[in-house]
């Protein structure tokens, strides 16, 4: 009976994916939530993984695509949506691939097991990536196993997230359009498409405002309501503070701190699901630059922002329309 239960598991790897099998039987170990054969996971030489691999999953509007280089360097795009490409050095041992992605200043470690060729996803023990939550055993095959009935199929799967992603957006963008004015009353709400995720900007403020003594908030929120970053500002003088939205054709989001009232301070960023800042750019005067230099290298910046809220001269601003 378990010898039986190895061949089904077998034969389900060579249907489900090129290259990825292996005919030997073994005791069953376990990786992410599948069960292998300890045969299947057959040992290659490091020479053999160069190349090139397609994630079997969609990517960020695109194929998800991994590198392996010769030279013990390699390179991630997570599909033509992305604004990142992963690179940094990886190493080879014992069947386990180990990538040290050095992309953003920082070391991230993600970790592959090694089967017949195809590298599987260690999930677990991995730093997520940027745009794209990858389930645990999720495979990256080598391009050169894949053929055509493979490519189409997984083309479809991206067309069709895209479809629902462009959708969803939609549907936030009418909503809030629709119900502008009642959102003024209260809490208002635009979609923010962050790395990785889809969800809104918000702030409990009205046109008008007087009351000094209530703090303004400003949040992000994912999906489920759940709040990734947020702050504060007032209508007192040291309290001042105003918000963009940096929405650049092609890109996600971005959120704008502008302040050249009394701090001239500038802050931009966007957010991944867990509420990281990512791709932030900070000035400040006098920490980091002159007044000219300031106003200078801020400028470009707000050709494709919008103002969200501000309350800069001791009174509430909200521009509320869509480009």
């Amino acid at each position: 009976m378990r010898k039986f239960a190895s061949i089904i598991v077998i034969l389900a790897l060579v249907l489900c994916l090129p290259g990825c099998n292996k005919d030997s039987i073994a005791d069953p170990v376990i990786i992410g939530e599948e069960t292998v054969s300890e045969e299947i996971i057959n040992p290659i030489t490091q020479e053999e993984l160069y190349g090139e691999y397609i994630c079997e999953e969609p990517g960020f509007g695109g194929m998800f695509t991994l590198t392996l280089q010769e030279d013990g360097m390699f390179s991630y795009y997570e599909g033509s949506l992305s604004s990142y490409i992963g690179y940094g050095s990886w190493d080879y041992s014992e069947n386990k691939l180990t990538l040290k992605d050095t992309g953003y200043g920082e070391e991230w470690d993600i970790f592959f097991t090694v089967i017949d060729g195809c590298l599987v996803y260690d999930k677990e023990s991995s730093h997520t990536f940027i745009y794209v939550d990858l389930n645990d055993g999720t495979r990256f095959v080598p391009k050169e196993q894949i053929n055509d009935e493979w490519l189409a199929d997984l083309d479809e799967r991206i067309l069709e997230q895209e479809q629902e992603r462009v959708a969803r957006v939609q549907e936030m963008h009418e909503a809030v359009n629709e119900s502008r004015e009642e959102a003024l009353s209260h809490i208002n709400r635009r979609p923010f498409l962050g790395a990785g995720f889809l969800g809104s900007v918000c702030f409990d403020a009205i046109e008008n405002q007087t009351d000094t003594s209530a703090p303004i908030r400003i949040w992000v929120e994912d999906g489920l309501g759940n709040v990734l970053w947020e702050s504060t500002m007032g209508l007192d003088e040291e309290d001042q503070n105003s918000f963009y939205f940096y929405e650049a054709p092609g890109t996600i989001d971005y959120i704008i701190e502008y302040n050249a009232s009394t701090k001239y301070h500038f802050d931009m960023f966007t957010l991944d699901s867990n509420g990281t800042k990512m791709d932030e750019v900070i000035y400040d005067v006098p920490e980091t630059t002159d007044l000219e230099t300031f106003n200078t290298e801020v400028k470009p910046y707000f050709e494709y922002a919008d103002i969200i809220i501000g309350t800069v001269g001791g009174s509430v601003a909200i521009k509320w329309e869509y480009r």
